[in-house]
């Protein structure tokens, strides 16, 4: 599904529920069940990927929470593959694992959605199969919700990178830079969480979708996560959440995301991602009542600092997306290019600061 000006954007934070868009595909409880004491859930996101989905399923099995809490995998196969075996022999040898299938494809934001409305429990983590999460994960997102009296709807958490791929791009010395002092500051701020703001999600600044962790009620509230949107699903999703509740990140490396030579990393989607950025800017400000040629502005800088985001995967010049989007010339301008870089920077290390 491609992205483009007949996207409608404007229904960013529309409640309207996206859940009844799959009414019409089941999902079947192939292995365990459920358990009513579990106080929380890690959810894992699986499709074809064994090794990632046995990675990610240790990951959650080696927790040091010390409470109950169940293990839900949602595998959006669509059909029985060999993880059926590899999940009748997890489930067999654990209690607090729990197998789904779809009994078709429903799509990454689809198994977002389904995954809401499966979870037994008030709060959830959402991990990928090709992601994994540190062993204090779920003890220390439990603190937070206790500390913070169940006000957020959704908090993200500082990732660490395994990158699989065969090409790997060379990190430049300000990305260096940048990821020294993101370190130091995360260790002066000691895991106090940060508020995230709806002007901060201008700027490209969202949880980052590795191992969100969700309130189930606000979740089902706004309706879920909007499947137009791919690949930029998340991203509008996180502002949805800001839009009627608080989101933050809690500033502690708590999961590792793997990179890999996949779908999210195709052209094609990459050209995506670009043009949601700018829609979705567009339309946010213009909620919050920018006039027009401010709002452009916005989205265009929004839309460069994804560009950049992007040329980590497919390093091409995407000049041609920016003249499609109606975005001025001066945004192709190497200087200008690497000025808003500096500028995005700034903006995520100015969060560490920031009063929780």
């Amino acid at each position: 599904m491609a992205i483009n000006k007949n996207t409608d954007f404007s229904k960013w934070n529309s409640k309207e529920s996206c859940f009844k868009k799959y009414d019409n595909v089941s999902t079947k409880l192939i292995y365990g069940k459920h358990n009513n004491r579990a106080k929380v859930s890690i959810i894992i996101l699986s499709y074809r990927r064994v090794e990632g989905l046995i990675n990610a399923l240790e990951s959650a099995l080696d927790q040091d929470y010390d409470d109950i809490y169940e293990i839900l995998v949602m595998d959006d196969s669509g059909m029985k593959t060999e993880i059926d075996s590899v999940m009748k022999e997890y489930c067999s040898k654990y209690d607090n694992i729990i197998y789904y299938r779809h009994v078709e494809n429903i799509g990454e934001p689809g198994n977002w959605n389904r995954s809401c409305e499966i979870c037994k429990t008030p709060w959830y983590c959402l991990l990928h199969d090709d992601d994994r999460m540190k062993r204090n994960y779920l003890s220390e997102m439990m603190k937070v919700v206790n500390r913070t009296k169940n006000e957020y709807g959704l908090i993200g958490v500082y990732v660490d990178f395994d990158d699989q791929r065969k090409a790997k791009p060379e990190k430049g010395r300000i990305r260096k830079i940048f990821e020294g002092l993101i370190n130091l500051f995360l260790i002066l701020r000691k895991g106090r969480i940060i508020p995230i703001t709806l002007k901060d999600n201008m700027r490209d600044i969202y949880a980052i979708s590795t191992c969100l962790f969700l309130n189930k009620e606000k979740v089902m509230k706004v309706g879920g996560s909007e499947d137009a949107y791919f690949p930029n699903s998340d991203s509008v999703f996180n502002s949805k959440m800001n839009y009627y509740y608080k989101i933050g990140f809690l500033p502690q490396v708590l999961a590792t995301r793997g990179v890999y030579d996949n779908q999210s990393l195709k052209q094609e989607v990459c050209n995506n991602a670009i043009r949601a950025s700018y829609y979705h800017t567009y339309e946010m400000a213009k909620t919050l009542n920018f006039k027009d040629g401010k709002a452009r502005r916005k989205a265009s800088v929004c839309a460069v600092i994804h560009e950049i985001m992007v040329r980590g995967y497919n390093n091409i010049n995407y000049g041609f997306i920016k003249q499609e989007l109606g975005m001025k010339k001066i945004y192709n301008n190497k200087l200008i290019i690497f000025l808003i870089n500096l500028y995005s920077k700034f903006c995520w290390g100015k969060l560490l600061f920031r009063k929780g």
